[in-house]
C-alpha cells in the first residue's frame, strides 16, 4: 500500500515538472521566432519608400536668333528650347554639347570676348542654368559656331536620344544695334591720327596693377574704362599724354589714370603708350564716391594726343 502511494506521488512530481519545462520551452520558442522574424522583416528592402523614380527629360526646339556680327570673330546663335521632365529641373548646362565639340558649359572664352566690348548676353535673355522649380521651361541657350560658314549645328545631351538641328541659313535677323553696339565715335586731326572711341564699360572690382604691382583701391570706389583704337595716318608717332572726361548730366570732371597704373586683370592703359601704325588700349578713370560722383556714358572726353588736346562728344 505505501509502495503504491509513493509511485503515486512520484507520478504528480513528473507530470509537474514536465509540465513546467513545457510551459517555459514554448514561451522560450516563441520569443526565439518572433525575434528572428523581424530580423528578416528588417532586411527585406522597403521599396516602396526608397525606389527613386526614373527621371525622364525631354526637349524641343522652339525658335533662334543667329548673329553675324562684322565686329566679332565669331558667328553665335540665341536658341531657345522648351524642357520638361517629370521631376523639377536641375540639369547642366556642361552637358549640352555642339557637333563642333563645344560644351554650352565652357563657353568664357567666346563671353570675354564679348564683354570686352560691352555685350552681355543675360540682357538679350540668355539662361546660364537650367534650373527651375517646375518640371517644364523654357531657356535660351548662346551657342557659338567654330566654322563661320556652317549652314547648320547641332544640339545634343545625355538625358534625351532627341539631337536638335538649328538652320543657320534662316533667322539671321541678329543685329550689332541689338547686341548694344553704337556707332563709333571718332577723334581725328586728318592728317596724322584717328582715335577711335567704341565702349565704355564699368570693371569695378577687375584687379589694377600700379608700377607691375596689384594695388587695391576702396570698395566704395567706381573704376571706369573707356576702349579706344589709335591709328597713325602718317606713320608718325601718336601718344596719349592725358585724358578727361566731363559727364553731362552733372558736370562733373575725371581725370584718366596715369601710366603708373599700366593694366588690369583683362585690360592695358593707353596712357603714354606710341603707336605708329594701329594699336587698341583703355583710359582708367575711377570716382572714389560714386553715390555723390557718378560716371555715366554721355558726356565729353577731352584727349592730349602730341601736346595738343581734342575733345569729343561721347554717348556709349
Amino acid at each position: 500500500m505505501k509502495d503504491k502511494k509513493t509511485l503515486a506521488i512520484s507520478i504528480i512530481v513528473i507530470v509537474l515538472v514536465l509540465a513546467v519545462i513545457f510551459t517555459f520551452g514554448y514561451k522560450l520558442i516563441r520569443e526565439w521566432s518572433n525575434s528572428n522574424k523581424g530580423d528578416v522583416i528588417s532586411q527585406v528592402p522597403n521599396t516602396s519608400q526608397n525606389e527613386e523614380p526614373d527621371i525622364t527629360v525631354d526637349w524641343t526646339l522652339d525658335d533662334y536668333v543667329v548673329y553675324d556680327v562684322e565686329e566679332i570673330s565669331f558667328k553665335f546663335a540665341l536658341v531657345k528650347v522648351n524642357i520638361s521632365s517629370n521631376v523639377a529641373l536641375a540639369l547642366d548646362l556642361a552637358d549640352l554639347t555642339t557637333d563642333e565639340s563645344i560644351s554650352l558649359g565652357s563657353v568664357d572664352q567666346y563671353l570675354n570676348e564679348l564683354a570686352g566690348d560691352g555685350i552681355y548676353l543675360q540682357k538679350l535673355g540668355a539662361d546660364f542654368e537650367l534650373t527651375s522649380s517646375e518640371t517644364a521651361a523654357s531657356f535660351t541657350l548662346f551657342v557659338p559656331l567654330i566654322n563661320r560658314e556652317a549652314t547648320s549645328v547641332q544640339l545634343a545631351a545625355p538625358f534625351s536620344s532627341e539631337v536638335l538641328t538649328v538652320d543657320l541659313t534662316k533667322n539671321n535677323t541678329g543685329t550689332k544695334e541689338a547686341l548694344g553696339y553704337e556707332e563709333d565715335e571718332v577723334i581725328s586731326d586728318e592728317e596724322t591720327y584717328q582715335v577711335v572711341v567704341s565702349s565704355a564699360l564699368d570693371i569695378t572690382g577687375e584687379t589694377l596693377y600700379q608700377n607691375g604691382e596689384a594695388t587695391t583701391y576702396p570698395a566704395t570706389a567706381q573704376l571706369t574704362a573707356f576702349k579706344l583704337k589709335i591709328t597713325s595716318l602718317d606713320g608718325s608717332e601718336v601718344k596719349i599724354e592725358e585724358a578727361q572726361y566731363v559727364t553731362a548730366e552733372t558736370g562733373d570732371t575725371f581725370l584718366a589714370l596715369d601710366s603708373s597704373y599700366g593694366k588690369t586683370e583683362k585690360r592695358s592703359n593707353v596712357i603714354n603708350v606710341g603707336v605708329t601704325n594701329t594699336g587698341e588700349g583703355w583710359l582708367f578713370f575711377m570716382t572714389l564716391d560714386p553715390d555723390q560722383t557718378h560716371m555715366s556714358y554721355v558726356g565729353q572726353l577731352k584727349i592730349k594726343i602730341n601736346s595738343e588736346w581734342s575733345t569729343i562728344d561721347v554717348n556709349l
